[in-house]
């Protein structure tokens, strides 16, 4: 029996198709490369892993009425992360990082210390305008400030537009 008699193109699409293939996996780096990228992200996810954990000691920390140290623990978050801008931020990173404000902004209100709740929320709004405090269940003291701190925050902001600046 005569064997059929084979053209070039199946071999071709397969060659096709492996090259395709090679271009879509990322080539390995040497040690002189840049760094792998498996290493930062890695890292951001120990950096999350942290950052929930502290805010979840904190929160606790609220429940049992300790401010000071729930302050203290959020501010393991927030201090690390104060010139952060929204981009610089990975969403959770960001959630994170709002709620963390917004609670030490509560708990500075809850120890008497108002410029310091002040300053958390204007450190909030600056960081996300939008954020939304729980109106339903937050003292209606609180709620005042935010608004009143939110309200200033978006005046600044209009006139820093305004002059030019932004």
């Amino acid at each position: 029996m005569s064997r059929p008699r084979r053209t070039g193109r199946p071999r071709a699409a397969g060659l096709t198709l492996a090259i395709g293939l090679a271009l879509l996996v990322p080539p390995a780096t040497d040690a002189t490369g840049p760094p792998i990228l498996a290493q930062e992200e890695e890292d951001l996810t120990a950096s999350l892993k942290a950052m929930r954990a502290a805010f979840n000691r904190a929160r606790e920390r609220i429940e049992n009425l300790d401010f000071t140290a729930a302050s203290r623990e959020l501010s393991t978050i927030i201090e690390p992360r104060k010139a952060a801008k929204a981009s610089d931020l990975s969403l959770e990173e960001m959630n994170l990082l709002c709620a963390a404000y917004d609670i030490r902004a509560r708990a500075h209100f809850n120890l008497g210390n108002v410029k310091g709740a002040e300053a958390d929320f204007g450190s909030l709004v600056r960081l996300n305008p939008g954020y939304a405090i729980d109106r339903q269940t937050l003292s209606p003291k609180v709620v005042d400030l935010f608004d009143r701190v939110r309200a200033a925050v978006m005046r600044d902001a209009i006139r820093l537009v305004g002059a030019g600046g932004g």
